[in-house]
């Protein structure tokens, strides 16, 4: 008797326990559901899908011109002017043909402070005039990169390895190697901005205390341009 009068009151106290529980884990699902509403617009709206690479070089020529100042010449400022014609058989290799005038040679103050000081008897070198080269690239690095998260930019860094002629205005052409390192920043589908170290090695001789001397001479050149392709589209071709 005792069983069957506590049972409808077990009864009881189990459906208020399960809608009890319903209630708890029903609950805390809308807070979730409205945060994730009210922060997705701020927080998911800078996610961007991968963007196909901007440029392609693949068969395309690349018109060139730059100016360009010496780094490392202890007693004068060089300067130059120039242009290069590159061809892209394949995306990561171009073979380029340049030719650089230099405009003009701007003595250094380490120059007149030797002089006056008789600290050392400089030598009289013959100031390179123009040069000439056939250059072999590679490029075996493409990036990019993100500025306050709304705009990607896209650039390749390369290196170059040639070969060439110097003419100085001792009227004598010297044969010469040139080693580089650079990179194209993309600017549209056939517009570039270029950025290069290059170093132009080539045998010369000098004049020192009334003795003709022969020596290495190295003119490691900064050079700024910009770089146009031909043609100036291209298209993206699937797998």
């Amino acid at each position: 008797m005792r069983f069957c009068s506590l049972a409808p009151m077990m009864t009881m106290l189990f459906v208020l326990s399960v809608g009890v529980s319903e209630a708890r884990a029903d609950g805390p699902k809308s807070e979730p559901t409205l945060k994730a509403q009210e922060l997705g617009p701020r927080i998911f709206d800078r996610i961007h899908a991968v963007p196909k690479k901007r440029l392609l070089k693949k068969m395309r020529v690349e018109l060139s011109g730059h100016i360009a100042g010496s780094l490392n010449d202890s007693y004068y400022h060089h300067f130059s002017a120039g242009g290069e014609l590159t061809f892209y058989p394949i995306e990561s290799l171009g073979i380029g043909l340049s030719g650089e005038y230099f405009i003009d040679s701007l003595e250094r103050t380490s120059l007149e402070l030797v002089r006056r000081g008789y600290l050392a008897t400089p030598a009289t070198y013959a100031s390179p005039v123009w040069a000439a080269a056939m250059t072999l690239y590679w490029l075996p690095i493409d990036g990019k990169f993100s500025l306050f998260d709304s705009l990607i930019g896209y650039f390749d860094i390369y290196g170059g390895l040639g070969g060439g002629v110097v003419a100085t205005d001792a009227d004598a052409f010297r044969p010469a190697v040139t080693v580089s390192l650079g990179q194209h920043f993309v600017v549209a589908d056939f517009l570039t901005v270029r950025v290069e170290l290059r170093d132009l090695l080539y045998f010369d001789e000098h004049q020192f205390l009334s003795e003709t001397r022969s020596s290495v001479r190295n003119q490691v050149m900064l050079r700024i341009g910009f770089g146009l392709f031909i043609p100036p589209s291209f298209e993206y071709r699937s797998l």
